[in-house]
């Protein structure tokens, strides 16, 4: 069992991959690292076995601000799927705002008032910053509250200013 901890590089192009920490199932050492631009992987060789380990770690990060904020430039996050992806794995990646890699682009809301009763008719504001991806043909947007119960429901009174 052994853990190294890489950090990646690229001479004859400007990019920086990272760390890349591996952890495997072995007690060999590592004998040779090879890693060839433009691969997805990097292959380690020990004594016994060869690791194809991927470059990106994209799927480990769970929100936007940790996805963004890696030094990985093949990870960035999905905001229409909610995930952190390579670009090629976010539907519409190539759209202004669906596929973001730095913080500032994290959409982020805010609901005024924060705690309302379901019962009482009332405004209520959901502020968006920096916005919303601008929705494609056939595509729109729709609000869903839940309860504290795990209940959800849709409001069809939306209006988007």
């Amino acid at each position: 069992h052994f853990v190294g901890r890489y950090h990646i590089t690229s001479t004859s192009i400007d990019l920086e991959l990272g760390d890349l920490t591996v952890v495997a199932e072995t007690t060999s050492a590592v004998r040779h690292l090879q890693w060839v631009e433009g691969m997805e992987y990097i292959y380690i060789a020990t004594e016994e076995e060869v690791f194809r380990i991927p470059l990106e770690q994209c799927s480990t990060f769970n929100d936007c601000d940790s996805c963004a904020g890696d030094s990985n430039p093949l990870c960035g996050w999905c905001t229409v799927e909610s995930k952190c992806s390579r670009s090629s794995e976010c539907t519409n990646s190539s759209q202004p705002m669906r596929w973001v890699q730095e913080t500032a682009e994290c959409i982020a809301s805010v609901v005024d008032p924060a705690t309302f009763v379901l019962d009482n008719p009332q405004n209520i504001t959901v502020t968006v910053t920096p916005g919303l991806p601008p929705p494609l043909d056939g595509e729109s947007y729709e609000c869903y509250f839940a309860t504290d119960s795990g209940e959800s429901f849709f409001t069809d009174a939306v209006e988007i200013v």
